[in-house]
Protein backbone atom coordinates (compact mmCIF):
# COMPACT_ATOMS: atom_id res chain seq x y z
CA UNK A 1 0.00 0.00 0.00
CA UNK A 2 1.16 3.54 -0.65
CA UNK A 3 2.07 5.96 2.14
CA UNK A 4 -1.34 7.66 2.18
CA UNK A 5 -3.16 4.32 2.40
CA UNK A 6 -0.84 3.08 5.15
CA UNK A 7 -1.34 6.35 7.05
CA UNK A 8 -5.13 6.00 6.77
CA UNK A 9 -4.94 2.38 8.00
CA UNK A 10 -2.81 3.48 10.96
CA UNK A 11 -5.25 6.26 11.87
CA UNK A 12 -8.23 3.91 11.63
CA UNK A 13 -6.36 1.45 13.85
CA UNK A 14 -5.97 4.20 16.46
CA UNK A 15 -9.56 5.39 16.13
CA UNK A 16 -11.02 2.10 17.38
CA UNK A 17 -9.25 1.98 20.77
CA UNK A 18 -9.90 5.70 21.27
CA UNK A 19 -13.63 5.14 20.79
CA UNK A 20 -13.56 2.08 23.07
CA UNK A 21 -12.11 4.33 25.79
CA UNK A 22 -14.82 6.95 25.21
CA UNK A 23 -12.34 9.28 23.50
CA UNK A 24 -11.86 10.91 20.10
CA UNK A 25 -8.92 12.42 18.28
CA UNK A 26 -9.75 15.63 20.19
CA UNK A 27 -8.38 13.91 23.31
CA UNK A 28 -4.99 13.18 21.71
CA UNK A 29 -2.28 15.41 23.19
CA UNK A 30 0.81 14.04 21.43
CA UNK A 31 1.64 11.70 18.60
CA UNK A 32 4.77 9.90 17.50
CA UNK A 33 5.15 9.32 13.76
CA UNK A 34 7.84 6.90 12.57
CA UNK A 35 8.56 6.81 8.84
CA UNK A 36 10.71 4.15 7.22
CA UNK A 37 12.90 4.98 4.24
CA UNK A 38 11.53 8.53 4.02
CA UNK A 39 11.36 10.23 0.65
CA UNK A 40 11.01 13.88 -0.25
CA UNK A 41 7.41 14.96 0.35
CA UNK A 42 6.53 12.07 2.69
CA UNK A 43 5.90 14.29 5.69
CA UNK A 44 3.47 16.46 3.76
CA UNK A 45 1.58 13.54 2.22
CA UNK A 46 1.21 11.75 5.56
CA UNK A 47 0.27 15.04 7.28
CA UNK A 48 -2.66 15.62 4.91
CA UNK A 49 -4.17 12.27 5.95
CA UNK A 50 -3.38 12.70 9.66
CA UNK A 51 -4.75 16.26 9.74
CA UNK A 52 -8.02 15.11 8.18
CA UNK A 53 -8.73 13.11 11.36
CA UNK A 54 -8.12 16.14 13.62
CA UNK A 55 -9.82 18.78 11.42
CA UNK A 56 -13.38 18.09 12.66
CA UNK A 57 -12.21 19.02 16.17
CA UNK A 58 -10.19 22.09 15.22
CA UNK A 59 -7.36 20.52 17.13
CA UNK A 60 -3.87 19.29 16.31
CA UNK A 61 -1.66 17.69 18.95
CA UNK A 62 2.07 18.15 19.25
CA UNK A 63 4.10 15.55 17.44
CA UNK A 64 7.46 13.88 17.22
CA UNK A 65 8.48 12.75 13.73
CA UNK A 66 11.23 10.18 13.40
CA UNK A 67 12.86 8.75 10.28
CA UNK A 68 13.96 5.13 10.70
CA UNK A 69 15.67 2.59 8.50
CA UNK A 70 12.95 -0.06 8.88
CA UNK A 71 9.72 -0.82 10.71
CA UNK A 72 8.21 -4.19 11.69
CA UNK A 73 7.24 -5.33 8.18
CA UNK A 74 9.35 -4.89 5.02
CA UNK A 75 6.61 -2.97 3.17
CA UNK A 76 5.58 -0.85 6.18
CA UNK A 77 6.40 2.82 5.65
CA UNK A 78 4.68 4.47 8.64
CA UNK A 79 3.90 3.73 12.29
CA UNK A 80 1.85 6.12 14.41
CA UNK A 81 1.46 6.12 18.19
CA UNK A 82 -0.68 8.56 20.13
CA UNK A 83 -1.10 9.68 23.70
CA UNK A 84 -4.62 10.71 24.70
CA UNK A 85 -5.92 12.16 27.96
CA UNK A 86 -9.30 10.80 28.95
CA UNK A 87 -11.25 11.83 32.06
Amino acid sequence: ADLEAQTRMAMEGIKQPLEAAGATFKDVVHMFVFRARPRIGDIGRAAVVINSYFAPYGHKPTSTNVAVLELGEPEQRIEIQMVAVVD
